[in-house]
């Protein structure tokens, strides 16, 4: 049955080949087109734009003057003046002294209705001829018609598509003639010569008529057939090398059918199996389980997997020979593909290795590994007891200072008490004032100390949880301020408190707890600057209105000694005390930035250090607080 002509027309390599010219011949002509009319368009509109902003400046000029003197008709004359353009639609003026709704000249008759217009606003300004000052005396807007911009890019378009299709046209043409000379006819002269080959000429001569490459073509297809002569003595050498690899292998090599008989197997294989040689092997039975001695569960094993896949990789077997030696072997086998039939099973290929000197010593190995295991699980199990009791020990202590607080300051509070009495009798000596003065300043220290042990005891012992109430967020701020401003004075530092105005009025959050993280950074900072000034900064980051939530950031920074990134590793960690030299201890537990961290995480945050050794310190958090008042609102 013979093709239609449209059909063969349609698969032929001519028409295949001039349609693609054409189609790549058609786009770069359409890139073309429409770069050059994108070209053109910019060019237009740039001038149409130039032109705009050119008669905003006359308008703007020619207005100044009446409009200052608000002549009424003078600007009703430049506005008809500019009117006059052809492209000029419509004038517009707002001014002092004009009617609220502003003066306005149209063209009496539109340029064209699907004409888009584009206005200009622009300012009149009065220049004083005198002083020369600047007065802004109205504005204006000059509304512009595109109608003769679109004609002008409608008779490019036309010019340019044109243009296109000639263009097109004419590669096609030359496409044709240049594929139908230049290939279908020497692929018809290769193709005759290819049938006389086929019909067993090998010796026929193609006539080229030119030095392309398909003569080169009918060069490498001659040079072809005097090659496979050549190829069949190549595959009996090659044969012959495959041979003597196969049979002189150290490993064990085999060849079996798709029923799974043996084909073929080498030396070392006929060995392992405990025969004499190949030939032995094939004499006693054509089926490997009767060479040797294997379980009916690993002979299973082998056909399922080689059932599910094409290869078997490494598998470990345990094997009996005929002269009941045992050895452990590793097995791999590859399942050939008929070539004819790619989809029926083949034969097989394998590999057969002896493993058991290896096999042995991952035994002993793995028995050594069990008792390394059961060691290293009793040594675990005893410092599991250990870090269990020393944990208990720690959360019996810390629930005894937390139990212990009240019996820990009373006796403190009398002595104060008593102190601060004995402090307000005038009648004492200046020495026995000075050592009753001494008295209470180390039962105040003493107190500190205590304070900051109960607290870290009940955070350790989990006793410790925020009282959250509403709070004024500056009042709090101004007496963090105040309690540390004279002391701050008395070393001649300057202290500065920086309030963000934006901060809510009141905040739910434990007040106590944040005065005393904010009272303790403040102290530390007044301790450890000598010169300089110490600021308490609260900013605020966020406000969700919607949600009645804010995020603020609180600041203290100093021009302190600072510190350096060595001590700033463990400067949280319990007693841990930030000193260069002798001088700088000025005593404290050092359990003060770490019960800071402690109850800021309780706030779901943490502390932001930046230092710099001889410098000063900036320590910062943020904490995200629910607004019980916002801004503006009174108590």
């Amino acid at each position: 049955m013979t093709e239609r002509p449209a059909a063969r027309r349609s698969s032929s390599l001519l028409f295949r080949l001039v349609a693609a010219l054409g189609f790549s011949a058609a786009l770069i002509v359409l890139a073309l087109g429409w770069g050059w009319h994108r070209f053109e368009a910019s060019r237009l509109l740039a001038d149409f734009g130039q032109r705009q902003d050119t008669l905003a400046k006359l308008a703007a000029r020619g207005l100044e003057s009446p409009l200052w003197d608000v002549d009424t008709a003078a600007t009703m004359r430049v506005l008809e003046s500019l009117v006059l353009d052809p492209e000029v639609e419509r004038v517009e003026v707002q001014a002092n002294g004009l009617p609220p709704e502003g003066l306005i000249h149209a063209r009496s008759q539109a340029l064209g209705s699907k004409a888009q217009e584009r206005g200009k606003a622009f300012d009149i300004v009065y220049v004083s001829s005198d002083s020369g000052a600047s007065v802004r005396v109205g504005q204006g807007l000059l509304v512009m018609s595109t109608a003769p911009l679109e004609a002008a890019l409608s008779h490019t378009r036309s010019f340019v598509l044109g243009l296109l299709l000639l263009l097109l046209a004419t590669l096609g043409l030359v496409a044709y003639v240049w594929a139908d000379r230049l290939v279908r006819r020497p692929l018809q002269q290769v193709g005759r010569w290819a049938e006389q080959l086929a019909d067993g000429q090998p010796h026929s001569v193609l006539p080229l008529q030119q030095r392309d490459e398909l003569g080169h073509l009918a060069h490498q297809l001659d040079t072809m057939a005097k090659q496979l002569q050549a190829s069949s003595e190549k595959v009996q050498s090659s044969e012959q090398r495959y041979r003597s690899l196969f049979e002189n292998a150290g490993e064990g090599l085999f060849q079996l059918d798709k029923r799974g008989r043996l084909i073929d197997l080498n030396l070392a294989a006929a060995t392992m199996f405990g025969l004499h040689d190949p030939a032995d092997a094939m004499r006693r039975s054509r089926w490997p389980r009767r060479l040797v001695v294997l379980a009916k569960a690993d002979l299973r094993r082998v056909i399922s997997l080689l059932a599910q896949q094409r290869s078997v990789v490494g598998l470990p077997l345990l094997l009996g020979t005929r002269g009941g030696r045992q050895l452990w072997v590793e097995l791999s086998v590859h399942r050939e593909v008929d070539q004819s039939a790619p989809d029926a099973k083949g034969g097989f290929q394998g590999m057969v290795l002896d493993v058991t000197e290896r096999h042995m010593a991952e035994r002993a190995l793995a028995l050594h590994r069990d008792d390394l295991e059961a060691m290293v699980a009793a040594r675990t199990a005893e410092l599991r007891d250990a870090k269990q009791r020393a944990e208990a020990a720690n959360l019996a202590k810390s629930q005894f200072l937390a139990a212990m607080s009240h019996e820990f300051r009373t006796p403190l509070n009398a002595i104060l008490g008593f102190s601060q009495l004995l402090q307000m009798d005038e009648r004492q000596t200046p020495e026995t004032k000075r050592q009753i003065d001494l008295i209470v300043d180390s039962g105040q220290h003493l107190l500190t100390m205590i304070g900051e042990l109960l607290d870290l005891a009940a955070i350790e012992s989990g006793r410790l949880r925020l009282n959250v109430a509403p709070v004024q967020l500056t009042a709090l701020l101004d007496l963090c301020a105040d309690a540390v401003r004279l002391r701050a004075r008395s070393k001649g530092l300057r202290f500065e408190l920086e309030v963000d105005p934006e901060l809510p009025f009141r905040v739910l959050v434990d007040g106590q707890r944040l005065r005393q993280v904010l009272l303790n950074l403040l102290s530390n900072a007044v301790k450890f600057t000598d010169r300089g000034q110490v600021m308490l900064k609260a900013q605020l980051v966020r406000l969700d209105a919607s949600n009645r939530r804010v995020r603020v950031r609180f600041t203290v920074a100093d021009t302190g000694i600072g510190i350096s990134k060595a001590q700033r590793a463990n400067l949280f960690e319990p007693f841990a005390q930030v000193a260069h030299s002798p001088q700088r201890r000025q005593g404290g537990t050092g359990l003060g930035l770490n019960i800071c961290m402690q109850l800021l995480k309780l706030m779901n945050t943490d502390i932001d250090v930046q230092s710099t050794l001889g410098e000063g310190s900036s320590f910062a958090f943020e904490l995200d607080l629910a607004i019980y008042e916002p801004i503006g609102t009174m108590p």
